[in-house]
């Protein structure tokens, strides 16, 4: 099953080579696209001015003039329009040039240049919330009161519209058509999610003798237990709107903090209230409930008499059925899911496994059938409840050298960006022209960026070649014999370490996160230094995190001492994303079937590592012609926890 890199080391080295001669001819211009791409972060205009004219017969001079325009899109004066257009018109095809359509369009509205807004907009560009509000101002502002009946539809959908509406709720709330029956639902909502920004947004619109008093909502904040207790009791019309509102929040708070509690008192409570507040209040509960795995929290959900308002608690109310292994309940839960939600691979799964539950095996099967031919997680756990195993794909027929050349004219923008280590530009780059692609030419994209050691892109093309996938590109050994005698060392599963590895960073050396994590295991800088002090690697300064060798032996030595402390893989993986602590505590009050545990972690992100871990794995350890091991195997590892 292995395949050896050198097998296309013959045909790639021809493309490796044309384009190292392509960057040594023009070492000046790289070091002034460079400079001018520091220009940009340091907003020095200057400095682009002079980049821009220097770059500009350049075949990525579109990005030195795209980021002097970005830059002066953000000045007080606006560039000239006729500059604006020069870019299009000199660069129609860059992929930039969307992006930075958009944010003139953002920049006319702000400026409220009506007229020139109205000139530039497209059917495209008002697919973005900003700009269609933007449109529904200009209209207004053109004396088109049907603006103002598109914007109240806005007022209606869930989230907050963009701030380009506000003026347009203004004139709708003076003219009396945004009366507080259409507002109180926008702050339940706001005050439901936990916004104040949008709760204090949407407070405005109510009159003053309505609206949420400061100091009242400081209150039920600090203090939500009491703050409710302290509500008039048994009778419904005692309560203001405000004080109603407020309560239903309260509640939910103190659900947050003890929510056997909170349902005890509406339990007594509720019903004084109204159906549709007590419905609203058990909604709020079992939000909180859920993701806890209270042990009621089933019987808290038969108490809402209402719709689910969101996607996201029904799909609780089906994890908190699969905890107890309530079949009926995962059915009949499943049956208040929308259209594009019931169709996500996870559902179909447990759909079939709860159909399975209850005697309806063909079913079953049909949903199961479909759902294996599919290549992840769940398409591998339905292939296995029907008696199939994973086996390594045929590859597809080898890249011929003269395809190669073909494509590569069409991606030697983003290698080039790539060599130039401008990251966030060379993916735009390599993303745009992959789209359109066909599955054969993504295949030959992926074959290019790997002769380039570009791990994340040649990942990114080839899960999108469809039937022209090959798996050896997949699932790359790159780093293969220092990760071979690390997880030797520690005594790993090579074929975890690779599929953590992928997860974590798609083998990106570089890689670095919003929350700080580093490197191809995604260390955070303190859990870094404590893994080198026990290691011990010394001397130790945080940026040595993201060196190949070290973040792969800090990587696999915090993987090795979470398999001894947590006792399987399964934790283990659980563990090093969302700490061991947690990972334990779950387990410890979850389902002990391995599937319904993994299917019932409460965090969502942690939920789809363990499931994306586990399957890259199974896939790793046939690349890597390991003793083959299930998924089901794998997941019941955890069956071995003490």
């Amino acid at each position: 099953m292995k395949r050896s890199w050198l097998d296309l080391s013959c045909l790639l080295l021809l493309g490796i080579v044309l384009h190292t001669q392509a960057l040594g001819q023009q070492p000046e211009a790289d070091r002034a696209l460079q400079q001018a791409h520091q220009a940009w972060q340091s907003h020095d205009l200057p400095g682009l001015v002079r980049a821009r004219q220097l770059l500009q017969q350049d075949p990525l001079g579109d990005y030195p003039f795209y980021w002097l325009l970005e830059t002066q899109l953000a000045q007080p004066n606006l560039p000239d329009e006729s500059v604006l257009q020069q870019f299009f018109t000199q660069y129609p095809h860059s992929p930039l040039a969307p992006g930075l359509k958009l944010d003139w369009l953002k920049a006319l509205g702000r400026h409220q240049n009506w007229d020139a807004f109205l000139r530039e907009l497209t059917p495209e560009a008002l697919q973005d919330p900003e700009i269609h509000c933007d449109q529904l101002q200009a209209r207004w502002a053109r004396q088109d009161d049907s603006a103002l009946q598109e914007a109240l539809v806005l007022w209606s959908r869930p989230g907050r519209p963009a701030d380009g509406c506000t003026p347009l709720f203004e004139v709708l709330s003076q003219r009396g058509e945004l009366p507080p029956a259409l507002v109180w639902p926008a702050m339940r909502l706001a005050l439901a999610h936990g916004s104040m920004s949008q709760a204090l947004w949407v407070n405005r619109f109510l009159p003053p003798a309505q609206a949420l008093q400061e100091k009242v909502l400081t209150k039920a904040l600090a203090h939500p237990r009491r703050f409710l207790q302290s509500l008039p009791a048994g009778d419904a019309t005692a309560l203001t709107k405000a004080q109603q509102e407020l309560g239903l929040w309260a509640l939910g708070l103190w659900a947050q903090r003890d929510p056997a509690a909170a349902a005890d008192y509406w339990t007594l409570h509720g019903a004084d209230w109204g159906a549709g507040a007590s419905s609203w209040g058990w909604q709020r509960i079992v939000a909180q409930a859920a993701p806890r795995g209270e042990a009621h929290v089933l019987e808290w959900f038969d108490q809402i008499t209402e719709p689910l308002q969101e996607d996201s608690l029904t799909v609780w109310w089906i994890r908190a059925a699969l905890r107890q292994q309530q079949w009926p309940t995962v059915l009949r839960a499943m049956e208040r899911l929308s259209p594009a939600e019931a169709q996500r691979p996870e559902w179909r799964y447990w759909k079939a496994r709860a159909l399975k539950a209850q005697g309806q095996v063909d079913a079953a099967r049909s949903l199961l059938l479909p759902l294996s031919q599919e290549s992840h997680y769940y398409g591998l756990l339905a292939l296995e409840d029907l008696g199939g195993h994973c086996v390594w794909p045929d590859a597809p027929p080898t890249v011929k050298e003269d395809e190669i050349h073909a494509l590569e004219p069409q991606l030697s923008r983003a290698l080039r960006l790539h060599q130039l280590d401008l990251v966030a530009e060379s993916r735009l780059e390599w993303n745009a022209v992959n789209h359109d692609f066909n599955p054969r030419e993504k295949l030959v994209a992926a074959t290019l960026a790997a002769s380039h050691e570009w791990y994340d892109r040649m990942i990114y093309s080839i899960e999108r070649a469809g039937p022209q996938q090959d798996f050896s590109l997949r699932f790359p050994l790159p780093f293969e014999s220092r990760v071979q005698a690390l997880a030797q060392q520690n005594q790993l599963d090579e074929a975890w370490v690779y599929g953590l590895m992928r997860q974590e960073s798609h083998f990106y050396a570089a890689a670095r996160s919003h929350s700080g994590a580093m490197g191809l295991m995604q260390l955070m800088p303190d859990t870094a230094r404590w893994l080198a002090h026990k290691i011990p690697i010394t001397p130790f300064r945080v940026p040595q995190a993201n060196d190949v060798q070290t973040n792969l032996q800090l990587g696999t030595f915090y993987l090795g001492l979470l398999q001894r402390q947590l006792g399987n893989p399964v934790l283990a993986t659980a563990g090093y994303n969302a700490g061991p602590h947690r990972a334990q505590d779950w387990y410890a009050a979850g389902p002990k079937d391995p599937t319904l545990f993994v299917a019932t972690i409460p965090i969502h992100e942690t939920r789809g590592y363990v499931e994306n871990v586990l399957f890259n794995s199974t896939l790793y350890a046939q690349r890597l012609g390991l003793p083959p091991l299930s998924l089901h195997e794998r997941l019941n590892t955890l069956q071995s926890t003490p």
